[in-house]
């Protein structure tokens, strides 16, 4: 998967050697979030991106080739940011609808494929 935008604590986790034990830390959760939705728009197909709009589209069709990658380099990172996410997020906060909307499109994403 592409690396633009992604969250630096993917990366970081990624040459640890991806250790589960051992998640990393995030001080500013809203930063964190907003590079999240960056890199997660980045590594999806082009005909989901809408211009003007915040969200993917679930209108429309195309090749799924960019987000079609297995193996430890692939859609786990994406599964283990939102794990990431959601750990250094109290049930409280104003990102947890943030956190909702993108757990649904990575699984609507992932059934796609």
């Amino acid at each position: 998967l592409g690396t633009a935008h992604r969250p630096p604590q993917i990366g970081h986790w990624i040459k640890s050697a991806r250790p589960y034990t051992r998640k990393p830390k995030i001080k500013d959760i809203d930063a964190y979030v907003s590079k999240w939705w960056k890199w997660w728009k980045g590594i999806n197909p082009g005909w989901r991106r809408q211009s003007g709009s915040e969200r993917l589209t679930k209108e429309g069709s195309g090749s799924w080739d960019t987000l079609h990658v297995t193996g430890a380099n692939g859609n786990l990172s994406v599964l283990v940011s939102l794990w990431f996410w959601r750990e250094h997020m109290p049930d409280t906060s104003p990102t947890l609808r943030s956190w909702n909307e993108a757990v649904e499109d990575v699984n609507w994403a992932l059934h796609q494929l």
